[in-house]
């Protein structure tokens, strides 16, 4: 994830490096001494996906991303999951090349796993925020899928995320899930 940097172990080895080595460093070390799941290890994470969105260092922004909101704990999972969203779909939106079905898929899987955990928890209105999420990863999967196990994954991951108990406040579903053609292209 990082790289493949490791903990420096004097100063030299640490202010020789580059910027980009430095900030791993940061990130190796936060990780060790907080974890993987704080959420200053979390923030960090973001963080640096950010600083590569800017630079458009698209492929380490996305993989930051995604390993922030593995890791994320369920207190933040719907802001981790917002985050990568809104990259992917900036991303997606300047050059769907930078995108790939598998990072898509990837967080729809976690996405629709979060959904059971997230639904007690959240209100009303953060539950259509993460339907919202959702939707725009579909959005984005369906560009993506050029073969049949692709499209069959999306239409799985439709049908489990539509089971789960993301309801409004009537016990009703927000939205009913499309239809086979939907999902063509």
């Amino acid at each position: 994830m990082y790289n493949y940097a490791v903990e420096a172990r004097d100063e030299e080895s640490l202010i020789a490096g580059n910027v980009d080595e430095m900030r791993m460093q940061a990130l190796v070390v936060r990780e060790r001494i907080l974890g993987p799941r704080h959420s200053d290890t979390i923030m960090g994470l973001h963080s640096c996906a950010l600083y590569y969105h800017d630079l458009h260092g698209n492929r380490r922004c996305i993989d930051m991303a995604k390993y922030a909101l593995q890791n994320s704990c369920f207190l933040t999972f719907d802001w981790d999951l917002h985050t990568l969203v809104m990259l992917l779909w900036d991303i997606f939106d300047k050059d769907p090349a930078n995108v790939q079905f598998a990072d898509v898929s990837k967080v729809l899987k976690m996405t629709v796993a979060g959904m059971e955990v997230q639904v007690k928890r959240l209100a009303a209105v953060l539950r259509l925020a993460m339907l919202e999420m959702f939707i725009h990863l579909v959005y984005v999967a369906c560009r993506l899928m050029s073969t049949e196990a692709e499209i069959s994954f999306v239409e799985r991951v439709v049908r489990t995320a539509f089971q789960t108990q993301m309801s409004n406040e009537k016990g009703s579903y927000v939205s009913s899930p499309g239809r086979r053609s939907y999902l063509r292209r």
